[in-house]
């Protein structure tokens, strides 16, 4: 980019006197001609791992551009774009033509309403980067809507042992994590008032086995697969509740029983945790009950995002392998955090869940020890290791991005069993005082 258009973010819609109030440069200034000479400084790299925004309106005919600067070869970069005047439908198109990045998966299928789309790119090569990646959605009335963002900046020479374990990294599709709707979540305390006022139904949609091991008193156990209509459900609020981090597969379930007529239904931020701290009795099968809730690797791997979610990696040695699975997570160097870490973390972002993921899987019992109250719904452990966690991604990934010839029959992403073989339940324990 030109020295005389310097951009570092175009919030598109937005006037220009706006964007000078709001300290951004945009596209058409022109710096004061200078006649003393200009000493010429050495570049500013940037750092490795950054966060960067953007703005869009799908239909807006500009383009919203983002200046990365000078990057390192072998930086990773999480990019979060505010997309406004979604009217849901499918991305349809992504285009881009730049050797020097390559951008990660970006989901396919896009919210009614407004939302953020997140993803990643990685600086593979040396050169100038002048990337523009134009986004065709086609809504549910048939109609385009195209918005595009451009990145601009420049990739130098590097750590030479990052940008080659960069090279391995990248040849792994990374996940192409959904787009969280906002419209159809609740809080647990309002599906809690709901449910006890006997308005709303709770429904546990997770699966038989993690059910028996703990869930609300109150909820029906309807795994996702089975989840159907049903005229009992009509005319009731229905709230789904499952893992504390909302996944693809349960938001697009929560879309499709609205498509077919069930209005009224909802997905409980949280989890069984937060309806506990919204006032829900829970049964547990672990007692005294933890403090520390846990997560499936495959409730990780198929969240979605924007949420306030934040990873801590125990004990895993390696930052940048870490870093390039959770950009935005911290490393700590030991599997026990002690407890005033944790506490720094809740403090520094009270809206934020804490997840923590170790090399063992098998550290649940012994940080639940000395775990106050106060973190139930807040600080959650996923009960397998991060080499299972990198297994599962490059499973996952590999089932996305198979060609159709192959036939694959999955659901939620995964190869299911043929529709003609039952599949036998286990028997649930229950708590005793669960609806039949």
């Amino acid at each position: 980019m030109s020295a005389k258009s310097p951009i570092s973010l175009l919030k598109i819609g937005i006037g220009v006197a706006a964007l000078a109030g709001l300290g951004i440069v945009v596209s058409n200034y022109r710096q004061p001609e200078s006649k003393e000479p200009i000493a010429v400084a050495s570049p500013v790299v940037g750092p490795t791992f950054a966060t960067q925004t953007g703005t869009i309106h799908l239909s807006d005919p500009n383009s919203t551009t983002i200046q990365l600067g000078i990057l390192p070869l072998g930086a990773i970069r999480e990019l979060e774009i505010e997309i406004s005047g979604s009217k849901g439908g499918t991305l349809r198109e992504v285009q881009s033509s730049c050797s020097c990045l390559q951008l990660a998966s970006l989901p396919k299928d896009l919210p009614t309403s407004n939302f953020t789309l997140n993803a990643r790119y990685f600086a593979v090569a040396t050169g100038g980067v002048d990337v523009t990646v134009a986004m065709d959605q086609i809504d549910a009335s048939g109609t385009s809507r195209i918005a595009t963002f451009r990145m601009v900046g420049e990739v130098m020479p590097g750590d030479a042992a990052r940008s080659a374990q960069l090279t391995e990294l990248v040849k792994t599709p990374t996940l192409a994590l959904g787009s969280a709707d906002p419209a159809m979540f609740v809080s647990a305390k309002q599906a809690h008032l709901s449910v006890s006022s006997k308005q709303g139904i709770l429904v546990d949609v997770r699966s038989v086995e993690e059910f028996a091991r703990e869930h609300a008193v109150e909820s029906l156990n309807i795994p996702l697969a089975e989840l159907r209509p049903s005229m009992a459900f009509r005319d009731r609020e229905i709230f789904l509740i499952g893992p504390a981090i909302v996944t693809d597969p349960m938001q697009k379930a929560c879309a499709r029983l609205k498509q077919q007529g069930m209005d009224r239904v909802s997905i409980v931020e949280g989890g069984v945790s937060a309806w506990q701290v919204a006032g829900g009795k829970v049964f547990q099968e672990l007692d005294p009950q933890p403090a520390i809730g846990s997560l499936t690797v495959n409730d990780v791997v198929q969240r979605v995002t924007p949420l306030a979610v934040k990873f801590c990696g125990l004990g895993l040695g390696d930052e940048f392998v870490f870093r390039y699975h959770f950009p935005n997570g911290q490393l700590f160097p030991a599997d026990a955090v002690p407890a005033e870490v944790i506490e720094q973390q809740l403090a520094a972002e009270p809206s934020a869940t804490l997840v923590l993921i170790d090399q063992s899987g098998k550290n649940y019992g012994s940080l639940n020890q000395n775990a106050p109250a106060h973190w139930l719904g807040r600080v959650y452990y996923i009960q397998s290791s991060f080499d299972e966690y990198l297994q599962e991604v490059s499973h996952f990934s590999e089932l996305a991005t198979a060609p159709i010839a192959q036939q694959t029959s999955t659901v939620n992403g995964f190869a299911r069993r043929d529709k003609m073989q039952r599949v036998t339940r286990p028997s649930s324990p229950g708590c005793g005082t669960c609806p039949k």
